[in-house]
């Protein structure tokens, strides 16, 4: 006779584990923005450097802060390295 073997736990249905579609809200909306913000920020820096030659704090922070926030993101929703959900905001 063989003996009962245990169903192995399985994903829910949807296959995105609880709270994944707010990170891909992330990621796909705010994250796009984001980046686009920042890219215009690394513009208007370069110039600012070219001339000053100092980066001027603000654009460095907001870049800094557009970068860490999509890391966190990034391993919230698709790397899975934390359960923590990213806030909404640039500082650490």
């Amino acid at each position: 006779m063989v003996p009962d073997r245990a169903e192995p736990a399985r994903p829910p249905a949807s296959g995105i584990r609880p709270g994944g579609q707010s990170g891909i809200a992330h990621s796909l909306g705010l994250r796009l923005f984001l980046w686009l913000a920042a890219f215009v920020c690394v513009i208007l820096a370069w110039f600012a450097i070219l001339f000053t030659g100092r980066y001027p704090r603000g654009l460095f922070e907001f870049v800094v802060g557009v970068t860490r926030w999509g890391n966190r993101v990034l391993g919230y929703a698709f790397l899975l390295v934390t359960d923590e959900y990213p806030p909404f905001r640039l500082e650490p």
